[in-house]
C-alpha cells in the first residue's frame, strides 16, 4: 500500500494536484509509536530516524508521526525549475530573489496547513536545519508558531577541525527552529560561533546521540572470534571529507589519494580471500548508491565477487553486530561500533596533518587499528586473532565522551523533556 500511495502522491503533484497531494501525504504518514500524548511530525531520513528509535524506546513520552524525507523534495523538483541546482548549501543564494520560491511558498504552505489540520501535531522534528525541502515548511510552521525541533545528526568532526568548517558548512544557511539539539559541547561551540541568522547560545541544547542510549544501556560484550569471517568497510566519498577537513595548505591531493587506497585495499584483501566477507556500507540515496557502483567499476570489481556485498537496508548497527571488524573514516560509525565492542580500522594520516588532527582520537591512538598502507592492513588481518586492537571499556568512555557528551544512556530522555517544557510553555529565554 505504501508504493501505491507513493505513486498516487507523485502522480497527483505532477498534473500540479498540490491539495489531493498533500491528502495522500495524510495517508503515508505512520504512527511509529503507542501513546496519546503530544504529537510530533518527524521528517524522516535514514540514520536520523534511528535517532527517533531511541526517544521511542528509552523516552516514550511523545507520539510520533513520521513522514519521510523525500516526499518534500518532489514539490522542490516540482515547482523549482532549476531543481538540479539547488542544494542545501546554495538554497538560500538561489532562492532568496528567485520568483520562484514565492510560488513554492503558496504551495508549500497549503501543504502544511491540510497536514496540521489532519494530522493535528504539535510540532515538527528533523535531523538537521539546513535541508532545502525542509526550509519554505519551517517557514510555514514558523508563522503560526508551530515548533520546528532538529536533533542536529551534522557536525560530528574531529575537534581540530572545527575552524575549518564554520565557513564552509555554514556560510550560505539559516535556521528556523526553534531549539535545535546538539551532540556535544564542541558542536555547540561551532554553531553558535558561526553567526546563523536564527541560531544563538540560548536554542541550542547538549544532549548526547540518542540512538546510542540502547548501546550504552546494555551489556558490554567483545566479540573475539578465533579468525576473521566478516568486514564491514563504511563507504566514504574522499572529496566529501576534503570539504570539511583539509586546510588549503595541506596536501589535499595526496588526502584523498591516500582515502581512495584505504578503501581500495580492503577490496582488494576480499578478493585474494574469498572465504572473507567484506560488506560495504552504504547509505540508501539514489546518488550514494550510484556512488558506490562508479567506485566499483572504477576498481574493476564485478558481480564475480560473491564475498563483496553492498549494503543499503541494513541498519549501521545491525551491520556492526553481525561483522568482526569496522572500517571507517570520520564517522560516527567507529563511535558506535567502539560502543559495541568492535574493533576498528582508519587509515593513518598523521603524517600530512599541520593543523590539528584529522582523527576522533587523536590523544589515544590504542583505541583504534591504524593503517598507513596496503601491506600493513594485510598483516593485521591475516593476524586477526593476536594483532588487531580490541576496544578496552575504560578507554572507549575516556574517548568517547567528549564526543557523545555522556555515557548515562539518557540522551532520548533530555531531549523528551526538553521538547514536552518547550510545549508547555517553559521556553529558552
Amino acid at each position: 500500500m505504501f508504493k501505491l500511495f507513493s505513486l498516487l502522491h507523485y502522480l497527483s503533484l505532477k498534473l500540479g494536484l498540490v491539495d489531493l497531494s498533500a491528502n495522500f501525504l495524510v495517508i503515508l504518514v505512520k504512527r511509529i509509536s503507542k501513546n496519546n500524548r503530544r504529537k510530533v511530525l518527524v521528517l524522516g531520513k535514514p540514520v536520523f530516524n534511528e535517532d527517533v528509535k531511541g526517544l521511542i524506546s528509552e523516552g516514550n513520552k511523545l507520539d510520533y508521526l513520521l513522514l519521510p524525507k523525500f516526499f518534500l523534495d518532489r514539490y522542490i523538483e516540482k515547482y523549482v525549475s532549476f531543481h538540479k541546482k539547488l542544494n542545501d548549501a546554495n538554497y538560500w543564494p538561489l532562492m532568496a530573489n528567485s520568483p520562484e520560491r514565492a510560488k513554492l511558498r503558496k504551495k508549500i504552505e497549503r501543504v502544511f496547513k491540510i497536514l496540521l489540520d489532519k494530522l493535528n501535531f504539535d510540532c515538527i522534528l528533523a535531523g538537521n536545519f539546513v535541508y532545502k525541502s525542509h526550509q519554505e515548511l519551517f517557514i510555514a510552521a514558523k508563522a503560526i508558531n508551530i515548533p520546528i525541533f532538529v536533533i542536529y545528526k551534522e557536525g560530528m568532526i574531529p575537534p581540530d577541525r572545527f575552524h575549518l568548517s564554520k565557513e564552509r558548512l555554514y556560510g550560505t544557511k539559516k535556521s528556523f527552529a526553534s531549539m535545535i539539539f546538539v551532540y556535544n559541547k564542541h558542536i555547540a561551540s561551532m554553531l553558535s560561533g558561526a553567526k546563523i541568522p536564527g541560531i544563538k547560545k540560548n536554542n541550542l541544547e547538549i544532549v548526547g546521540i540518542p540512538r546510542f542510549d540502547l548501546i550504552l544501556k546494555s551489556e558490554k560484550k567483545v566479540s573475539k572470534r578465533k579468525s576473521l569471517k566478516k568486514i564491514a568497510l563504511f563507504f566514504f566519498s574522499e572529496k566529501n571529507k576534503s570539504k570539511y577537513l583539509v586546510d588549503s595548505s595541506e596536501n589535499l591531493e595526496e588526502y584523498e589519494k591516500r582515502l581512495y587506497e584505504f578503501q581500495k585495499w580492503f577490496f582488494d584483501y576480499a578478493s585474494l580471500n574469498k572465504d572473507i566477507e567484506l560488506i560495504i556500507k552504504t547509505k540508501t540515496s539514489a546518488s550514494e548508491l550510484n556512488q558506490i557502483s562508479k567506485y566499483l567499476k572504477n576498481l574493476g570489481y564485478k558481480n564475480s565477487f560473491n564475498n563483496i556485498k553492498v549494503e543499503s537496508k541494513k541498519t549501521s548497527i545491525e551491520v556492526i553486530e553481525e561483522s568482526d571488524i569496522i572500517a571507517g573514516y570520520s564517522s560516527t560509525t567507529l563511535l558506535e561500533a567502539l560502543l559495541c565492542g568492535k574493533p576498528i580500522i582508519e587509515p593513518d594520516l598523521t603524517d600530512l596533518e599541520k593543523i590539528g588532527s584529522f582523527n576522533y582520537f587523536e590523544n589515544n591512538a590504542n583505541i583504534s587499528n591504524r593503517i598507513i598502507s596496503k601491506n600493513s592492513l594485510f598483516e593485521l588481518l591475516d593476524s586477526f586473532k593476536s594483532q588487531i586492537k580490541f576496544p578496552d571499556n575504560d578507554l572507549v568512555e575516556k574517548s568517547l565522551k567528549p564526543l557523545i557528551y555522556q555515557f548515562d544512556g539518557n540522551s532520548s530522555r533530555r531531549v523528551e523533556s526538553k521538547i514536552i517544557r518547550f510545549l508547555e510553555g517553559g521556553k529558552n529565554e
